[in-house]
């Protein structure tokens, strides 16, 4: 009798289970926040706009770290690891290092276009 395998998840939805989600949403804020600054221009608050643009991937990384310390955690163990140990830390640290680029990218061009209506207001005055 054939084995049946378990169907695929699709890998966007894979990432996002493995820790991604944080990020993302955390990125989707700061957008959300910037796309106020695009309409109602604000110098100084455009450029911490920028700032804060850039924690979802430092929590990507935060994250990607913590992986690579329990990979040496796991290397120090006296019995040998699951595999599928193994696989839970990758994807914790491909998921959350990916969603945390993706999380980032959309609030930085907000937050530049909000700095650069912000500079043509202050250029018009």
């Amino acid at each position: 009798m054939p084995e049946v395998e378990p169907p695929q998840i699709p890998t966007i939805i894979w990432l996002l289970q493995s820790g991604g989600l944080a990020p993302l949403a955390m990125g989707f804020v700061v957008a959300v926040l910037g796309i106020f600054f695009v309409i109602r221009p604000n110098h100084t608050a455009s450029m911490i706009l920028a700032f804060l643009s850039l924690l979802p991937a430092v929590f990507g990384l935060v994250a990607v770290y913590s992986a690579a310390t329990a990979y040496g955690d796991m290397a120090k163990l006296p019995t040998m690891p699951k595999p599928s140990e193994f696989a839970t830390l990758t994807g914790q640290a491909m998921g959350s290092s990916f969603c945390g680029l993706l999380g980032t990218i959309l609030p930085i061009f907000v937050a530049i276009l909000a700095m650069s209506r912000s500079s043509k207001r202050a250029n018009n005055s």
